[in-house]
């Protein structure tokens, strides 16, 4: 759960990231974490369907070594 939280912060930062783990499946699993955390703005409405989009995706997750 750190290492999706570091590259949240840095996707949010602006930064571009590659989430890398041990397997495809628990990087994609670490993914799923942004938008858990966006999901609550966007029913809020401080940030919009296209956004959540754009941040969920501005990582893409990677098992390559």
């Amino acid at each position: 759960m750190m290492g999706s939280g570091i590259a949240y912060a840095c996707a949010m930062a602006g930064l571009e990231v590659v989430l890398k783990d041990v397997t495809l499946e628990q990087a994609e699993k670490g993914k799923s974490y942004t938008e858990k955390v966006l999901r609550p703005r966007v029913g809020k409405g401080r940030m919009t369907e296209a956004d959540l989009g754009g941040d969920a995706g501005a990582y893409p997750p990677n098992d390559e070594g």
